[in-house]
């Protein structure tokens, strides 16, 4: 198997022992197939809440307070787990998750997707959806998990 760019999925909910964990995984994949790390971020389009009377105005300001946030906590994830690291770049995108995950996969050329799992069960499961059980379904590269607990 030739994997020159590995998709990494961050969720900016982990602890820090998950995300040291995730990120061991990733750039222990990277280390030994020697790919390219892309690590991506996505945020959640807004434009359901467009749909239950919300205004557009309001949700365009929300998106763009979103974004920097986003773009904070990406250049502190940055700074905290790759300092110095040539074969990462660092990706965020606004979207549904599931799609923008399996579009990112197709654009980066992918050979591998990394993602963290929450393991909901039950209601919340029913009630949240997995991102990571869709992704799994749907990508056409292979995806490596790691349940977070």
């Amino acid at each position: 198997m030739e994997v020159n760019r590995i998709l990494f999925t961050i969720d900016f909910t982990w602890s820090i022992e998950h995300a040291e964990t995730m990120v061991a995984l990733a750039r222990g994949l990277a280390e030994k197939f020697d790919a390219h790390l892309v690590t991506l971020f996505v945020v959640g389009d807004l434009k359901f809440y467009a749909r239950i009377s919300v205004p557009r105005s309001s949700l365009s300001v929300l998106r763009d307070e979103i974004m920097v946030e986003a773009e904070k906590s990406m250049a502190r994830f940055q700074d905290e787990y790759f300092e110095g690291a040539s074969n990462v770049s660092f990706k965020i995108r606004v979207g549904d998750p599931v799609e923008e995950i399996i579009n990112a996969a197709k654009e980066e050329d992918a050979g591998l997707v990394v993602m963290g799992t929450h393991g909901r069960k039950g209601l919340e499961h029913a009630l949240m959806g997995s991102v990571t059980e869709l992704v799994i379904r749907s990508c056409e590269v292979p995806v490596i998990t790691l349940r977070l607990e």
